[in-house]
């Protein structure tokens, strides 16, 4: 459902995003009438589907993690806030912008508000880059964005800011991994190497899978270039707690080859 605009509840992969709108019983707006002069606005909604960016790069058939929607009284708004929305390797971003055209009344039966300016005033409230910090209208302002999805007279595909999954790694060191027994339980250290130009930031993205081969960047190239003594540095980096290795006679070993 568009329960929020900005929302971390994952979309039921069983159910198109739109299948997901429960509107709301909207307060009673009989008075409304009087309160609005009915005129009708265009209105622009940024959809955001939210992928993750492993299964995205590598299966453009697979669902997506979640859709938000945005709210904006102009395009050029929309098309700020696609260019603007958080930069992550976990997730790729894939945007639209709606256009529809609701009369007064019509927002305010949507949105449950009882007066015109009560929903100009949520719309000049700025979005919140957390998605657990509330903002102004953000329930009364969704229901109104799903409608004009529903419902559109226009909509054409915007340049979302990403991840830059194909800046080369060379000159990095890397480690691949996997997840045993179960993830978080602990860490197969399978290779220790270094990054060539052919490997892309692509490789980072992560996959919520037990004993998929899984990489990281080690020592970035700068730390590489600065240690005085690599072995050293590859050796301190395999030892930390975090990695949990289930096997460190193989990480000592491949610690030393270097």
């Amino acid at each position: 459902m568009w329960a929020l605009l900005q929302t971390n509840k994952q979309v039921n992969k069983q159910k198109s995003p739109l299948s997901q709108i429960a509107t709301k019983v909207p307060r009673a707006w009989a008075t409304t009438m009087t309160t609005s002069n009915n005129e009708t606005r265009t209105l622009f909604v940024l959809m955001n589907n939210v992928w993750a960016a492993d299964d995205y790069l590598n299966d453009r058939n697979c669902d997506p993690i979640r859709t938000d929607l945005y709210l904006y009284a102009s395009k050029a708004e929309a098309e700020a806030k696609a260019k603007s929305l958080p930069i992550r390797n976990e997730v790729y971003n894939e945007g639209s912008i709606f256009t529809g055209e609701l009369t007064d009344d019509e927002i305010l039966e949507l949105s449950g508000y009882e007066t015109i300016d009560e929903f100009n005033d949520a719309m000049a409230e700025p979005y919140s880059t957390d998605a657990n910090v509330k903002y102004l209208g953000e329930f009364e302002k969704a229901d109104v964005a799903a409608a004009i999805v529903d419902d559109h007279t226009d909509e054409e595909t915007v340049d979302c800011a990403n991840y830059n999954f194909d800046k080369s790694l060379e000159g990095a060191i890397l480690v691949f991994w996997s997840w045993e027994k179960y993830i978080g339980y602990a860490r197969k250290c399978i290779e220790v190497r270094y990054a060539t130009a052919d490997d892309k930031e692509q490789l980072l993205t992560k996959q919520d899978k037990v004993y998929a081969t899984q990489c990281d960047v080690l020592l970035t190239a700068d730390e590489v270039a600065a240690a005085d003594n690599i072995q050293e540095a590859v050796s301190k980096a395999l030892s930390l707690d975090y990695w949990k290795w289930n096997n460190p006679s193989f990480v000592n070993t491949i610690a030393s080859e270097f």
